[in-house]
């Protein structure tokens, strides 16, 4: 696990624009190239965390942390590169990352929404102890909302 940097960017944008990533995403629209570098000029830097997991040298996934300062959790995106999807890693991967993350802010919890039709993303939560705290709909789409102490 390391933390991302800018020479990821490219990586970056291929992993947020795979079909089933904007599919499952909120905002489904492809991102652009120049949208996602200013993005990622924002996000190198601050506590919010990106954080790269790696596999026998290899990339496989990401965890993205944002800083919810009112509900003062980190709100978690995952993502697993195609190839190395169901092998199990998705949980490793999460809790790697949320103990690199812990540091930054001990005092924070973590939380997720997963949509209802991403039963993938849901069944990580529910492994990763996460707790299903309720229903909520954001921009138009009904999601799950999990927690984590």
């Amino acid at each position: 696990m390391r933390k991302a940097v800018f020479s990821d960017t490219a990586l970056l944008f291929q992993w947020a624009n795979q079909p089933i990533v904007r599919f499952q995403a909120f905002a489904q629209q492809p991102i652009t190239w120049f949208d996602h570098t200013y993005w990622c000029h924002r996000r190198f830097v601050g506590k919010n965390g990106i954080w790269v997991g790696v596999l026998n040298n290899r990339e496989v996934g990401q965890v993205r942390f944002d800083e919810d300062l009112q509900a003062a959790c980190w709100l978690i995106d995952i993502h697993l590169d195609d190839s190395y999807k169901g092998k199990g890693l998705g949980l490793q991967l999460l809790n790697q990352a949320m103990q690199q993350q812990a540091a930054l802010r001990p005092c924070y919890y973590f939380c997720a929404l997963a949509k209802v039709s991403n039963t993938a993303s849901c069944r990580l939560f529910e492994k990763a102890g996460f707790s299903m705290v309720g229903l909520v709909c954001l921009q138009g789409q009904w999601c799950w909302q999990y927690e984590r102490f």
